[in-house]
């Protein structure tokens, strides 16, 4: 639903109804008391473990310093035209959207 939905939504007005139409949906169906901070934000993926299990990413700043990584990786790599990239949020959010969709 958020990826579907709230991606396109424009405004935080819009996305905060979207939320509360959420959370009230969650407590009438599924009879669970979450708030929207229990949702809102989740990053799932395999990038962070050396394992490659697919996980809840509890840390931000721990994948923005695997990205970073990552980077300097592909940068330091023969024959390739090193980027130089700043792994703010919205960015964290859709490399990690972009990552879990090619996998």
């Amino acid at each position: 639903m958020m990826r579907v939905f709230e991606d396109r939504l424009i405004n935080d007005d819009d996305r905060n109804w979207f939320n509360d139409q959420i959370e009230s949906s969650i407590k009438e169906h599924l009879e669970l008391e979450w708030t929207a901070d229990d949702f809102v934000n989740i990053i799932f993926g395999d990038f962070t473990n050396s394992a490659k299990e697919y996980e809840k990413i509890e840390n931000r700043d721990e994948l923005s310093s695997k990205f970073t990584d990552y980077l300097m990786i592909y940068n330091n790599s023969p024959g390739s035209k090193p980027m130089n990239l700043v792994f703010f949020k919205n960015a964290i959010d859709h490399l990690s959207r972009i990552i879990r969709v090619l996998r």
